[in-house]
């Protein structure tokens, strides 16, 4: 029995392009002078509001971004991500104890596609390591995979989910931004390695929904 259906099929064409991206650009030479190719991927964290924090777990991100060197410290461009959250179906089932006390339940997974305009921009050298700050805003697609319950009053829940506003306001496209640090070390004359945190802030209806990408990457 399923409820709450959500498409799935644009993010996981998403996350194959990225993935392919990924591949294509590992095997490939520096991008020329004043371009520079960035790929990453790490986990995220849920943050808030509070039921977005109880109810999904750790999940990851992947991104893609394109930047162009405005300035020796400045570099602008845009990123394409994917990320998702799993349902944590023992807090989920434990919330709903009561009403539905032998309930098994799964999907609900909550996935995010940001699309952003970013910029980062280098501060003081420590080492060979190159500290910088990121920021952005962007547009941020956001939904839910299939719910399926299984027991009793499987079908009840399965319609209380659906019609659940918290369900509603995960399943939107909506503005977002972002504010993050990172640090950037060279492995190659044209290879660096980068490791951030950033957090994202999505405006999503009712309460803001927030989450924390911790990440490891590739620049060309």
């Amino acid at each position: 029995m399923q409820a709450g259906q959500r498409r799935m099929s644009s993010p996981r064409r998403v996350l194959a392009a990225l993935l392919l991206a990924a591949c294509l650009a590992t095997s490939s030479q520096a991008l020329s002078t004043g371009h520079v190719l960035s790929v990453a991927g790490g986990a995220s964290f849920p943050m808030e509001p509070t039921s977005v924090e109880t109810l999904w777990k750790t999940g990851f991100a992947v991104t893609g971004a394109f930047l162009w060197k405005a300035a020796p410290v400045l570099a602008l461009g845009v990123e394409v991500g994917y990320v998702q959250h799993p349902l944590d179906t023992a807090a989920f089932e434990a919330s709903v104890e009561d009403e539905f006390p032998n309930v098994s339940t799964s999907g609900r997974d909550l996935w995010v596609v940001p699309i952003t305009a970013i910029g980062e921009l280098d501060l003081l050298s420590w080492g060979v390591a190159k500290p910088y700050l990121r920021a952005g805003f962007g547009v941020y697609k956001l939904g839910t995979t299939d719910f399926t319950a299984s027991g009793p009053g499987a079908d009840e829940l399965a319609e209380q989910v659906a019609a659940d506003p918290l369900t509603q306001q995960l399943d939107d496209t909506v503005f977002a931004t972002l504010i993050g640090i990172g640090l950037r070390t060279p492995i190659t004359p044209s290879v660096s390695l980068t490791v951030d945190a950033t957090y994202h802030v999505a405006n999503t209806i009712g309460e803001s929904t927030h989450f924390l990408p911790v990440r490891l990457g590739l620049q060309f």
